[in-house]
């Protein structure tokens, strides 16, 4: 399946976005993306970090979201799980779509270990 087809499965939101826009921001992800190290996940990973892309470029001057670890109003307070990241995967945990390219990256690349 084609990026672009996963990415309206994956975030129709962007399904009455202009279609050239939608283009150049598969095109702008699958510049990032390493074929041959994603093999066949490799539409998906682009689609994954396209939708991320165009989330944070929406957001324009508003500022920059990210994975909140605790709430608070009052005495009412809650926390979260932040996931475990590496400071290069920091900017792509600000959306869900970047927490999911994370995952399949992950899944595919096999990073150095000492044993």
């Amino acid at each position: 399946m084609a990026a672009l087809d996963l990415l309206f499965d994956i975030a129709p939101e962007f399904a009455g976005n202009d279609p050239a826009q939608l283009a150049r921001f598969i095109g702008y992800a699958a510049d990032e993306i390493n074929r041959a190290a994603f093999g066949a996940k490799a539409d998906m990973a682009t689609a994954y970090l396209a939708a991320h892309m165009l989330t944070v470029a929406t957001r324009g001057a508003i500022g920059q979201g990210g994975v909140a670890s605790m709430q608070k109003a009052g005495m009412l307070e809650e926390q979260y799980k932040v996931p475990n990241l590496r400071e290069s995967e920091q900017a792509w945990a600000t959306t869900v779509y970047g927490l999911e390219f994370i995952r399949i990256r992950r899944s595919v690349l096999i990073g150095f270990r000492v044993l």
